[in-house]
């Protein structure tokens, strides 16, 4: 996008500085650290394997209240997850941030990622096994803008899409109760970006908010491996 901003906000709310760091720690990374190189199953099935291996129960969609729950249990280590909403209580701000995906019947497109000034700011082919899928995401205030209006920028992108998608499919990260909102963003006020960091050796701090590169599976996948790395050796 060359005027509007795809990290969770108008160009106007994002911390320039914060950004350039960001753009930095992406462009030096190789391609056998990004994610999409790295999941080749898939993070679906990753998701339900890490969930086979858990003693208790995953919870989707269950909200944690704030404040501290007393535990009748020992345990060696606490890994906690920066969420959204946990980031209230810092400088940065959860993005707003929605995801449409919208499934056609023959793929008219070619593979490639769209950076585009309309309210779909990033759009790439979001299809596996042969499914014909446009995906994208909204960033700020577009982020509310309903699958016809969405499909409307993806027409005036790509042209010679089929009128009406066999299927839409939203996330909705603004209105959800529990997330608060997308990935991290630093506000234009901020020199840099935050970095949260673990503070005792056996509590612990992960997700996207505490990677060198903040956002999405990218920062949750470094944070997991530097937390993985401290319990191990006990840093």
């Amino acid at each position: 996008a060359m005027i509007l901003s795809d990290e969770g906000s108008e160009s106007r709310h994002v911390s320039f500085a914060a950004w350039a760091e960001q753009f930095e720690v992406f462009t030096t990374k190789s391609d056998g650290k990004m994610s999409a190189y790295r999941f080749p199953i898939g993070t679906q099935q990753v998701c339900e394997k890490l969930a086979d291996r858990l003693a208790g129960d995953v919870r989707l969609g269950h909200r944690v209240e704030p404040g501290l729950t007393h535990l009748q249990q020992e345990f060696d280590a606490i890994v906690i997850t920066a969420l959204p909403l946990v980031l209230e209580q810092t400088s940065m701000r959860p993005s707003k941030t929605s995801k449409f995906c919208f499934e056609f019947e023959e793929k008219v497109w070619e593979d490639r990622v769209w950076l585009t000034d309309t309210c779909a700011q990033q759009i790439w082919d979001g299809g596996r096994d042969g499914a014909a899928v446009l995906t994208c995401y909204i960033n700020g205030a577009a982020a509310s803008q309903t699958p016809d209006d969405v499909l409307g920028c993806l027409k005036s992108v790509i042209p010679g899409l089929p009128p009406v998608p066999e299927n839409v499919w939203v996330t909705d990260w603004v209105s959800s109760s529990v997330s608060g909102g997308g990935f991290p963003m630093t506000p234009v006020e901020e020199p840099g970006s935050l970095k949260i960091r673990s503070i005792t050796d056996r509590l612990y701090y992960a997700g996207d908010a505490c990677a060198e590169n903040i956002g999405c599976i990218e920062g949750a996948l470094e944070s997991a491996e530097r937390v993985t790395e401290e319990i191990l050796n006990g840093n």
